[in-house]
């Protein structure tokens, strides 16, 4: 724009006159087509370089340049932000220390398939104690990332068969232990995530009362997690409760009681008393 300003106000006269009697001959005589031409007068029109009066324009020499013209310098473009990607759930199990086990691996097998086999909905398949090493460092990856220890597996599994059990869905499928925890280190998050929410379920009151079946099993477990020391279960045909309750009584007022055995009555293949269901607020209800 400055230069065409000077070619402008280097012409014969200091304003545009007949002699000059359109655009075209303005742009010919300092070198400019007429359409950049009229551009260029259009911007000095606007900053006041050029003044239009009846058809006529004149140049105009301003004091100082008007500040409408001077261009902020433009901002550098922002850096696009970083892309991280987040890690899988195997991935952070697989930057954290390893466990230290108060109980061998072997040990825990056997605490697993047992508990597994006891435990788990009918339609499923029995675990080998010859687990497959695949299916075992799942099993593994599955207890650490909730935190639980070997010793702890029994309890560990029965959450998960109760969750098993009390959902619709996985209880009418014939899966396998793999099919629920997974097969080896690559595992999905939505396998763990799965496994997280069948052991949370299985820890509900209501899924403990959905998976008690009334089995001798079940009467051991429920001894045990109410704080007794109880290692068996006997069980005994009555006709009704009240016979149940006889019979008991006649054994706690004998000179020996084994407390670490505990009695259940049936009567009809349902129990109708149980050792401790009068003299142990934890034990009248079942659960």
């Amino acid at each position: 724009m400055e230069r065409a300003w000077i070619r402008l106000a280097s012409l014969d006269r200091g304003e545009f006159s007949s002699d000059f009697p359109n655009l075209e001959s303005i742009a010919e005589s300092i070198g400019y087509n007429r359409s950049s031409l009229f551009r260029i007068i259009k911007d000095m029109k606007e900053i006041g370089l050029v003044v239009k009066a009846n058809d006529v324009y004149r140049l105009e020499v301003p004091e100082t340049i008007p500040e409408k013209r001077i261009q902020p310098e433009k901002a550098p473009p922002k850096p696009e932000p970083e892309v991280v990607e987040e890690k899988t759930i195997g991935e952070e199990l697989a930057e954290e220390p390893r466990r230290r086990n108060s109980v061998s691996e072997a040990d825990a097998k056997v605490i697993f398939v047992e508990t597994w086999n006891t435990h788990k909905p009918e339609s499923y398949m029995d675990e080998r104690k010859s687990m497959n090493p695949a299916t075992w460092i799942a099993i593994e990856l599955q207890a650490k990332r909730l935190k639980v220890e070997r010793q702890d597996y029994a309890e560990f599994v029965k959450s998960i068969c109760r969750g098993l059990r009390a959902d619709d869905w996985w209880n009418e499928k014939t899966f396998r232990v793999s099919n629920v925890f997974g097969y080896s280190a690559n595992i999905e998050d939505k396998k763990f995530q799965s496994v997280e929410k069948l052991w949370k379920a299985g820890q509900t009151k209501e899924a403990k009362s959905a998976a008690f079946t009334g089995s001798t099993t079940d009467f051991l477990d429920w001894y045990n997690s109410k704080g007794f020391p109880v290692k068996t279960v006997v069980t005994l045909e009555v006709s009704d409760w009240n016979e149940g309750h006889t019979k008991e009584q006649e054994i706690l007022t004998s000179s020996e009681v084994d407390r670490s055995v505990a009695r259940v009555y049936y009567a009809d293949g349902k129990p109708v008393y149980w050792s401790g269901k009068m003299n142990q607020k934890a034990l009248y209800y079942l659960p």
